[in-house]
């Protein structure tokens, strides 16, 4: 972000910055004309996004891969290396006079209430780290030294894709949100799944806290595996919660199909029960596997379709993380498939219906199971 801007507050907790929060941003203008007037918005014009425009923030493989999604799609996007990284948004505008300063008010909601406002004196900012398929609502104020000049309120639309973080020195991280529902969406900026965070570094950590405002750390690798067991890399203040012998896949010791895995599954779903927790960032070694079990719980949960479920686990394979022990994509979504066609199984209903009752079953409590869909649906 260019030093001469500055961000007053914020509309979520991935924002950077925040000071403080107010109703509107109405309070920002100095001499405004009368909105009444015809001409109110003739001096200062927002130019991109085009006003109603969908726009994909995820950099242009992750859209693609996004875009007509299909089981093996990341094949092609399988490089072993991280290339999730998204590519954010520019906003650009102009002014028939310059301004000693601009500020820019940014809200989901169209009377820019609990608004995220930025002061430049460029005619262009770049955001990072919006919420994916989120209508978004912005305004322009040029300041004069004779007064204000306000642009209209224009909508833009950020497009249905992965929304992927960027945690320096952690790997195969994004956000479970984002996804539509029968009714609702899941909400963003709670959930958040990834590879271990034992290597992440102080400007990763910076992000994880301040950006992502992670306060829980679910750890679900085994005990003595990297730092499993100890405190949270994110810090002492992180509350930690380590779910030993997570269980993944079907058959063996380790599937979620074996009785004996079965509560442990459940300690792991109930911190999702507890809003206090929130954020939460779950994750195993390489994120993909004991991650994906918890994962397709958690969204079956919420009712997610089966399709996004699957995008969602195979994002793992762009990442280095995800692809590290060689695997092929083709064979995991194999393995990744039954586990969810044994849900499946469940009640032969629809899918949420069963990861509702494989959880019951579990020792997930109606009451747990309710305060997850509230809390967690948007």
């Amino acid at each position: 972000m260019n030093n001469r801007i500055r961000k007053f507050f914020c509309i979520t907790a991935t924002a950077l910055a925040c000071v403080s929060t107010f109703g509107s941003c109405s309070f920002l203008s100095g001499i405004l004309k009368d909105s009444s007037q015809e001409d109110v918005y003739m001096a200062v014009r927002t130019l991109t996004p085009l006003s109603q425009k969908t726009v994909s923030i995820a950099n242009a493989e992750v859209s693609a891969f996004a875009k007509d999604y299909k089981v093996g799609a990341a094949n092609q996007f399988n490089t072993g290396k991280d290339h999730f990284t998204m590519r954010g948004l520019q906003l650009t505008w102009e002014a028939d006079n310059a301004p000693n300063s601009y500020t820019v008010c940014l809200s989901e909601s169209n009377d820019l209430s609990n608004a995220a406002v930025y002061e430049t004196t460029d005619t262009q900012l770049h955001i990072d780290d919006l919420f994916v398929n989120t209508n978004y609502y912005w305004q322009v104020t040029a300041h004069y030294d004779g007064g204000d000049e306000q642009s209209k309120i224009e909508r833009f639309i950020t497009a249905n894709t992965p929304r992927t973080l960027d945690i320096d020195g952690v790997s195969n991280t994004r956000d479970l949100g984002g996804k539509n529902l029968a009714t609702g969406q899941f909400r963003q900026g709670m959930v958040y799944r990834g590879g271990k965070l034992d290597n992440i570094t102080e400007k990763g950590k910076a992000s994880a806290r301040d950006v992502y405002g992670i306060k829980t750390d679910l750890d679900l690798r085994n005990m003595q595996e990297g730092t499993a067991g100890g405190v949270s890399p994110l810090g002492e203040d992180i509350r930690y919660v380590h779910v030993n012998e997570s269980p993944y896949y079907l058959g063996g010791t380790t599937g979620i199909d074996v009785s004996k895995n079965q509560s442990i599954i459940a300690k792991s779903i109930k911190v999702f029960a507890d809003k206090s927790n929130y954020p939460i960032y779950v994750h195993c070694s390489l994120g993909r596997d004991r991650t994906a079990a918890v994962c397709m719980l958690l969204e079956g949960l919420l009712g997610v379709s089966e399709d996004d479920i699957k995008m969602d686990y195979e994002m793992s394979f762009f990442s280095e993380m995800g692809s590290l022990d060689g695997q092929t994509v083709d064979r995991m979504m194999s393995v990744f498939t039954s586990m969810c066609q044994y849900i499946s199984l469940q009640t032969r209903g629809d899918f949420k219906e069963d990861c509702e009752k494989y959880l019951l079953d579990a020792g997930v409590t109606a009451e747990e199971i309710a305060s997850i869909r509230s809390i967690l649906t948007k």
